[in-house]
């Protein structure tokens, strides 16, 4: 709320307590907001939901909590010491290779079987002759 003063500014004035809604509902007995409020039992579900979608994630992985880790495990190639582009270079056109390898493979698969059905619809069609 606003008032005038006698250089022609406004001077803020603090509005009082039945002006104010929000603070006219507030009920005398309760010092914190009751909206976002979020009752213990509620919160300790949560938590232990978390934990088990946590030990789901957890069970994807290659070994467990508690196994040792192989000696032969490869793990991420750029943590190690002393590792260069170059060699990050090496590793994606190796990695590039094969995945081209297997796709062509697949491919390859794929064109043999239709042509092993196409084989067997012409030997079926001579034998019905």
């Amino acid at each position: 709320m606003r008032r005038s003063n006698k250089e022609g500014g406004y001077v803020y004035q603090r509005p009082g307590f039945t002006m104010c809604s929000g603070l006219a509902k507030a009920r005398p007995e309760t010092k914190t907001e009751q909206l976002g409020f979020v009752s213990l039992r509620d919160r300790l579900v949560r938590i232990m939901q978390a934990g088990e979608r946590l030990q789901i994630a957890r069970e994807s992985y290659e070994f467990g909590d508690g196994d040792p880790i192989p000696s032969d495990y490869f793990g991420d190639p750029t943590r190690r010491p002393g590792f260069d582009v170059a060699d990050a270079q090496v590793l994606l056109e190796t990695k590039a290779a094969k995945l081209q390898a297997a796709k062509d493979a697949a491919k390859a698969a794929k064109v043999k079987a239709k042509a092993d059905v196409q084989e067997a619809d012409a030997v079926k069609v001579v034998a019905a002759e």
